[in-house]
């Protein structure tokens, strides 16, 4: 194997060690009881090869191996499904059928460790402050997929309005499909409800 791709290689060995005993630490111990040279320690690495990988304790939980243009490119995607829905679709069953296929592509594949990270960050009030303002980022893009189903700005209100409802339907979905056991196949019965509940609601 050329030393190169031995590299990049161990660099994703390492890094998944120092995840999954930070992981580990954070669910026996609590996050805020977890420090960096704890993690270091359970992991065989010193602190500061841990801080060449992340910049804190917190970054742990947030990506288990993306980086930001992949993260980048899971949310253009969910944006790019809403905008591809047909168009004699009413939103809400436009973003039910998003939230079908995106989020529990996000789930999949991953031997529950993306739930473990989430079920860390809704424990801790700090990290869950963090985790909302990651969700509302991403609202701009929401807004011009949105936009473009109204035939209108992204700036007027309808697109801003309901790009911050789907945010927060999402949060809701995972705080409560988190809650009720983490089961896969849960979560589509979790978007049915909460989007039916939608429906009716804002009639």
């Amino acid at each position: 194997m050329p030393m190169g791709r031995l590299r990049d290689r161990q660099r994703v060995e390492t890094r998944a060690v120092i995840l999954e005993a930070a992981l580990d630490l954070m669910e026996t111990k609590g996050y805020e009881h977890t420090t960096v040279e704890d993690i270091a320690a359970a992991s065989g690495v010193s602190s500061r090869t841990f801080f060449r990988y992340f910049e804190s304790k917190a970054d742990v939980l947030f990506d288990k191996h993306d980086s930001d243009a992949d993260h980048d490119d899971k949310s253009q995607a969910m944006t790019a499904a809403l905008a591809n829905r047909p168009a004699s679709e009413s939103t809400i069953e436009a973003l039910r059928a998003v939230l079908h296929d995106k989020l529990g592509e996000l789930f999949d594949h991953d031997d529950g460790f993306k739930l473990r990270q989430l079920r860390v960050v809704l424990a801790e009030p700090s990290l869950r402050l963090l985790a909302r303002e990651g969700f509302h980022e991403h609202g701009p893009q929401l807004a011009a997929a949105f936009a473009q189903r109204l035939h209108t700005t992204p700036d007027d209100l309808g697109p801003r309005v309901l790009a911050a409802a789907f945010q927060e339907a999402i949060w809701v979905i995972l705080e409560r499909w988190s809650a009720s056991g983490g089961e896969l196949d849960r979560l589509p019965v979790l978007i049915d409800e909460a989007f039916a509940t939608m429906a009716t609601g804002f009639r």
